[in-house]
């Protein structure tokens, strides 16, 4: 089975131009390192413009009274949640939004598209000490197949509180694009998953940014199986020492999909922990792609940045490329990363099918067996019971050529 595989080392650059509006932007193309394997400049994705209009916030009538419903990048249902939680819209005028809006990357391409585009602004405000069992679901759909949405929603944790989000976007928009931004007070624990699995001519480039306080943890995963290209890039900011984040994802991709994770940890104070173990199924023609990037400062010491990639392909077409980084300006730390692909175990599959298992049975047990230590990376059971299911849904439904 013939594989190509990029493993490279090089220093990630961003674009410097800063656009009034999209049709400004100079989308980047493979001659921009960050974008070497996800280049945007022959999409044409100008021609998705945001959607002008927006409907009215009904309150509390959903059928998840834990969900906050967006239609097409609009805020459109808003339950009754519990009292510790808090959800409010700001304007582009809030003075609180620019504090809000510096910790996005500067200069990154995803940051010019927000602030050219700025739609809905939803914050959510978690009580300090609070404890939100329950998920709350953030549930993007939409149907403008030739417009754009720009949805950000902005969460506040406060001390000592933990809380758990799932986001789920399964939209029709020609151009998907929101952005979350979340801030850990002192001792805050926050649970998230992603779940991207959006239409097939869909092209999803979401960007997440979390900033850690002192011993503030976060568990986050994200599970890509939608859209035609979609690529799902965070940013994590150690603000503090003792802080501590587990960030995990699974792309599972077939015909001619593209999938990106692409992520930064900055390490900029002393004793923090990061850990990220990304899996990858690649069948048919399409392309998977993990970018990561562990930066640590001087100051830094103590810090344990771990990260590990792994694809599996299914066909001779697929294509995988890897491109871990380290930047250590540290002497006293442990980091290491790690890139491999291979493809199924013959071996087993003789095994498996010699004792009566079809193929695409045993198959579907092959792959499963191979995502189960980024699922076991889940540590709420509900977004892990989540997740399992759209895993093995996947993976039961794949046939091979």
């Amino acid at each position: 089975m013939a594989m190509q595989v990029s493993v490279m080392q090089p220093e990630m650059t961003t674009q410097d131009s800063h656009p009034a509006d999209a049709s400004a932007l100079s989308w980047p193309s493979s001659a921009s390192e960050n974008w070497k394997f996800t280049p945007l400049d022959k999409l044409e994705l100008s021609r998705f413009t945001p959607v002008s209009h927006k409907a009215s916030v009904e309150e509390g009538d959903t059928q998840n009274q834990n969900s906050l419903c967006f239609d097409n990048g609009f805020l459109v249902s808003q339950p009754a949640l519990e009292a510790a939680v808090q959800i409010s819209r700001l304007t582009s005028e809030d003075p609180a939004l620019k504090n809000w809006l510096s910790y996005l990357p500067e200069g990154h391409h995803l940051s010019h598209l927000l602030a050219a585009n700025l739609g809905d602004i939803i914050l959510i405000t978690v009580e300090d000490g609070a404890t939100i069992e329950a998920p709350v679901h953030l549930d993007y759909t939409g149907s403008e197949t030739e417009h754009a949405s720009h949805p950000l929603v902005l969460i506040s944790v406060g001390k000592a509180a933990e809380c758990r989000f799932i986001e789920h976007y399964h939209s029709e928009n020609g151009l998907s694009a929101p952005v979350l931004i979340a801030e850990l007070a002192e001792d805050a624990r926050m649970h998230i998953a992603k779940l991207q699995e959006e239409a097939a001519a869909t092209t999803h480039l979401g960007l997440s940014v979390y900033k850690l306080a002192s011993r503030a943890y976060v568990n986050g995963f994200t599970l890509s199986t939608g859209a035609k290209l979609a690529r799902s890039e965070a940013h994590l900011h150690f603000a503090d020492k003792d802080a501590q984040m587990s960030l995990n994802a699974i792309y599972l991709g077939a015909d001619e999909q593209h999938h990106d994770i692409t992520t930064v940890t900055h390490h900029a104070h002393p004793s923090c922990a990061s850990n990220q173990v990304i899996r990858g199924v690649l069948a048919d023609q399409s392309h998977g792609v993990f970018q990561g990037k562990v930066c640590v400062a001087p100051d830094a010491q103590k810090t344990d940045g771990q990260q590990m990639s792994r694809v599996l392909l299914l066909s001779r077409d697929a294509v995988a490329d890897a491109k871990p980084e380290l930047e250590i300006f540290a002497d006293d730390v442990v980091c290491s990363h790690g890139a491999t692909v291979g493809e199924l175990d013959e071996v087993l599959m003789f095994y498996l099918k010699s004792r009566g298992i079809h193929d695409d049975e045993a198959r579907a047990m092959l792959i499963q067996a191979f995502l189960a230590d980024a699922l076991d990376e889940i540590e709420d059971e509900a977004l892990k019971t989540l997740l399992t299911h759209h895993v093995d849904r996947w993976t039961s439904g794949y046939q091979s050529a």
